[in-house]
């Protein structure tokens, strides 16, 4: 089956799914030239011409050390997820005492804080660390796509890396960027399902949060202004504070779920990176021997 296209005007190798050249913007019904013998062959052939300017790089380190963080970063959202259940409780029992007209303790609120302060700052440190180390892989499997004879990429490995490090902007362009590696090194899988439920999981929870807490908000401003008496005050509040830990709980899950299928994504992209290696590999050696 050929995934791939050749450009008459440029000669440039093209996926099949892409209506123009990715270099010089011709259009495939009126460029696209005949592949002699099939599109992996042509494949093979343009890995080894781009191995004489470049050697292939392994990424695997930075894939270890990516999909490390990501699942620390995952694991530490639900040791805070644990951390505030107790912070909920006690201020819920700080309400409950403040409306039978016991006096406000800080202490016992303090007391449950700490522990989720120190694991905030925590995730803050292994989430900076991860979206680094994931760029670093990212960037690399990137400059390795045309010694794997997968064309050459629309972004230099440099500016996917800075893509990555840029709020909002990484959000955006990234998701794209690691689709488009899966399919040029395996073009029979694009792999947008798993890239869109990563980027789902991981952006998504934090929208859910953002609207979920707004309407939380707007909710409890309207129920203590509406409250007949201070009980029901009270009530309303600790309804917003249960209401808000099931956010959380909610988001949580679905940051552990996209991290999760994010790290698949790096390990799919790695076998497929090592399986195409090993064919141009063996195709050198082949004709090294013949």
């Amino acid at each position: 089956m050929n995934d791939i296209w050749v450009c008459s005007s440029c000669l440039s190798i093209n996926r099949q799914r892409d209506n123009r050249c990715y270099k010089c913007g011709a259009r495939q019904s009126e460029s696209a030239a005949p592949i002699p013998g099939e599109g992996p062959g042509l494949r093979l052939e343009s890995a080894i011409a781009n191995r004489s300017v470049r050697a292939y790089q392994s990424s695997v380190p930075f894939a270890l050390i990516a999909s490390l963080l990501i699942v620390a970063l995952a694991a530490l959202g639900v040791v805070i997820l644990v951390a505030n259940l107790g912070t909920e409780q006690a201020v819920k029992d700080q309400i409950t005492a403040i409306l039978n007209g016991a006096p406000y303790d800080p202490n016992r609120v303090a007391a449950q804080l700490d522990p989720a302060a120190g694991a905030e700052l925590a995730r803050l440190a292994v989430l900076v660390a991860a979206v680094i180390a994931f760029g670093a892989w990212l960037s690399r499997v990137v400059g390795n796509i045309p010694v794997l004879g997968g064309g050459l990429p629309s972004r230099s490995p440099l500016r996917v890396f800075i893509y990555t490090l840029i709020p909002i902007w990484n959000l955006i362009k990234v998701p794209g960027i690691l689709q488009d590696a899966l399919y040029r090194v395996e073009p029979s899988a694009g792999g947008f399902f798993m890239v869109a439920a990563a980027w789902f999981g991981l952006v998504g929870s934090w929208i859910v949060s953002f609207v979920g807490g707004w309407v939380i908000g707007v909710g409890l401003v309207n129920g203590l202004f509406n409250a007949p008496s201070r009980e029901a005050a009270g009530q309303a509040l600790q309804r917003s504070i249960d209401q808000s830990f099931a956010l959380d709980a909610v988001t949580s899950a679905m940051v552990v779920i996209g991290a999760l299928i994010l790290v698949l994504l790096i390990v799919r992209v790695e076998r497929r990176c090592a399986a195409r290696d090993a064919e141009v590999r063996a195709t050198v050696l082949g004709s090294a021997d013949a």
